[in-house]
């Protein structure tokens, strides 16, 4: 620039330079960014110049944010020679740097989360099938406010490989079979059978509904209480023994809440009773499940909460399977069926039960503009107030809490770090492909600051494959809370391999909650 006489047609420019020091560490948070589309060029805000060069966000904080994150181009008007030099400089607008969005991820925590994942679905060189399950996800939540302080899925990307543009080698492997959607974020748009977690919500129900307190049961392993010879079975095929509503909750009994569900389908309009058929979808609907959490970032998904209604619509080309069914109501109360729920849905949901109250999930804590001020804060917004009696809601807190410290295993999880935690396992069945296995807690019991919701796809059973990872990882949340939030101990995160062991098969043969 100094010597540009002696470099005819040279010009000198500041460009960017992406660099990701710790690889996939919350990239489905973070998101990618990428060229522009000629929709997004012509159809950019009024306040955006989109320009064919420039990089726009495509997924994540990226895009959710891009407007703020962008800066703008400036502009220079120049006269210029027959030759085309530049004589002259008319007029010139200098460019302006973006605002800076942070984020309500703690570091510590989101390494805790990313790593557990893949440590436990692929600890081999990133190769699904050395390890359990095919993928999975991590959400970290504070129940106060919503602010998200991890949110993992597995497998994942590198945004690295976006800088410059995704090569065709990387498309084919984030696109292959193999690889099972690392670019899908499965917090938001995954889409699970809630299992035994869907069982605090439904157990509501049979509460207010006078079903389930005061009552017993007699759980023997399996049940035919419809008498259609063919008996559904406890996830316990040796059976419980006699447990009352507390109990039920405490051990994952399925008999416990198919005697429930009974009730539910006789009191029901349908069969002549003076119940709503809906009675049980309507409590669990209070917690907003069937619909969109409203995090801060694109491409949730909605989940389903089945109804009579929606089945009808379902098959209406086959009337014979149009009908909802006494089986229908017990595949539901246990989160089984056709009920489908995302890990942020749940975690939202087990923040209402603990504190009563549904925060709005968000990644977004400030923005600051090009000279450090501080020109948006995010205001924590209160989505509902459940409606349901404060008597009952303390009964499944109680029971919650007695699932970490009366079932062995998981208390052992708890007892070293000292965290008092309430919680739940599930494990959901599937005909052609392995148990899904759920664990969801929030701490501290008598306090409520956070909730872990994880869900390990085709990992097995909750209990024992998710509830370590949750665990693992509410640890982290503790540890940040208490003011360690050590950046050293985090290390580089390597996006997905794309590769699976040859004949691999998750298929399980019994489930186990």
């Amino acid at each position: 620039a100094e010597h540009s006489d002696a470099f005819s047609g040279v010009t000198v420019e500041t460009r960017t330079v992406r660099d990701y020091p710790f690889g996939a560490l919350c990239a489905h948070a973070l998101g990618y960014t990428g060229t522009p589309s000629e929709d997004q060029v012509s159809n950019a805000p009024s306040n955006r110049d989109i320009q064919l060069t420039d990089d726009v966000g495509k997924s994540g904080i990226e895009s959710a944010y891009d407007n703020l994150l962008a800066g703008d181009h400036g502009q220079r008007v120049v006269t210029v020679d027959a030759q085309g030099n530049v004589v002259d400089v008319v007029s010139e607008t200098k460019a302006t740097r973006g605002s800076d969005v942070y984020l309500t991820i703690k570091g510590s925590v989101q390494y805790a989360a990313d790593e557990a994942l893949a440590s436990l679905i692929a600890p081999g060189d990133g190769v699904i099938g050395t390890g359990k399950g095919v993928g999975g996800a991590v959400v970290a939540m504070d129940v106060r406010d919503g602010s998200i302080i991890a949110l993992s899925s597995y497998p994942t990307f590198d945004p690295t490989n976006w800088v410059g543009g995704l090569s065709t080698e990387a498309n084919n492997v984030y696109n292959s079979d193999s690889a099972h959607a690392p670019l899908q974020n499965r917090v938001t748009a995954g889409l699970y059978a809630a299992a035994s977690t869907f069982k605090p919500f439904t157990g509501l129900a049979g509460l207010e509904y006078g079903f389930a307190e005061g009552r017993s049961w007699d759980c023997t392993g399996k049940w035919d209480g419809f008498n259609t010879g063919s008996p559904q079975w406890c996830w316990n095929h040796n059976g419980h023994g006699y447990l009352d509503f507390r109990g039920g909750i405490v051990n994952s009994c399925d008999v416990v809440f198919y005697e429930i569900a009974k009730n539910f389908f006789y009191a029901s309009k349908s069969q002549g009773g003076n119940l709503s058929d809906t009675a049980i979808q309507e409590m669990v609907q209070r917690f907003d499940f069937g619909k969109k959490a409203g995090i801060d970032i694109g491409g949730e998904v909605e989940g389903l909460v089945p109804t009579p209604e929606w089945k009808a619509t379902r098959w209406r080309n086959v009337p014979a399977n149009a009908t909802w069914t006494g089986g229908d109501y017990t595949n539901m109360i246990i989160g089984q069926g056709d009920v489908q729920v995302t890990p942020i849905q749940v975690a939202a949901a087990y923040g209402g039960i603990a504190t009563g109250k549904i925060m709005k999930p968000h990644l977004l804590k400030e923005v600051r503009n090009a000279s450090g001020q501080k020109v948006v804060s995010y205001e924590p917004e209160v989505v509902t107030e459940p409606d349901v009696d404060q008597r009952y809601l303390e009964i499944v807190r109680d029971a919650l809490r007695g699932v970490v410290t009366e079932n062995e295993g998981i208390a052992s999880l708890f007892a070293e770090s000292g965290i008092k935690a309430a919680g739940k396992t599930g494990t959901a069945e599937h005909t052609d492909k392995g148990d899904d296995a759920w664990f969801v807690c929030y701490a501290p019991y008598d306090d409520p600051k956070y909730v872990v919701a994880t869900v390990i796809e085709q990992g097995g059973g909750g209990s024992a494959v998710a509830a370590p990872v949750g665990a693992k990882v509410m640890e982290a949340v503790m540890a940040a809370d208490a003011g360690s939030n050590d950046a050293s101990s985090m290390g580089r995160i390597a996006g997905s391999s794309g590769r699976q062991i040859e004949g691999f098969s998750t298929k399980s043969a019994s489930r186990s909650d």
